[in-house]
């Protein structure tokens, strides 16, 4: 039996009903500007099939989506809201899908224009990724040579 599960099984013991309180991990790097939609999503939902494995022994009221984390604690937030708002919809959507839909559906990257507030500065961020990403590759690639390069 793994530590999450007797750590699980003893909180089960001792209340008799159970919120699960669940946060985004924090980025790989503090220099992470994008959510990884995905990885997100797909915490989610394992977090459902823990609710699924353990719900019939356990009274489930609720789940909290308590938000994305620092790095670290001296950190800012990693992603500012609009960039993070998609990934909080596909997060929201991944608990209200029917087991039978693909998690797949739950996934996206951006949303409609009406429902994003900030999408302006979404896209912004995500074409300024898209440019320096080009521009690492290019500076550190193959196709630029130079002496200090060795």
């Amino acid at each position: 039996m793994g530590t999450f599960t007797r750590h699980f099984l003893n909180y089960q013991r001792a209340f008799e009903k159970t919120i699960i309180a669940k946060k985004n991990a924090p980025q790989e790097t503090w220099q992470k500007i994008l959510s990884p939609v995905s990885r997100y999503v797909s915490n989610q939902e394992a977090w459902r099939l823990e609710i699924k494995k353990y719900g019939h022994s356990t009274h489930f009221v609720g789940v909290i989506l308590t938000g994305w984390s620092r790095f670290d604690h001296y950190a800012t937030l990693c992603e500012l809201l609009p960039v993070a708002l998609p990934s909080l919809a596909s997060c929201l959507r991944a608990w209200t899908k029917s087991d039978d839909t693909p998690l797949e559906s739950a996934v996206s990257e951006v949303l409609p224009s009406s429902q994003w507030p900030g999408e302006e500065l979404a896209r912004s961020v995500h074409s300024f990724v898209i440019l320096r990403d080009r521009c690492f590759a290019f500076v550190h690639g193959d196709l630029s040579v130079t002496p200090l390069k060795k």
